[in-house]
């Protein structure tokens, strides 16, 4: 892994532990109350995962 990502990575987790407190999110119609690292863990692996597949993507135009 590179540098940069182990870096973000590691950041990210920081962030998520040292925010503790109870949020309320609004989703669209439902109001749902959730552990702010818990939304924050949520979002950081959806990006995560959004960036994978945007580079597998790339990866397989490349080889064409």
């Amino acid at each position: 892994m590179p540098l940069v990502s182990r870096l973000v990575t590691r950041v990210a987790v920081w962030f998520i532990v040292v925010n503790r407190a109870q949020v309320r999110i609004y989703l669209w119609v439902p109001k749902v109350t959730a552990p702010l690292w818990l939304v924050l863990l949520i979002t950081f692996d959806a990006g995560a995962l959004t960036e994978i597949l945007l580079q597998r993507g790339r990866n397989r135009r490349q080889q064409r």
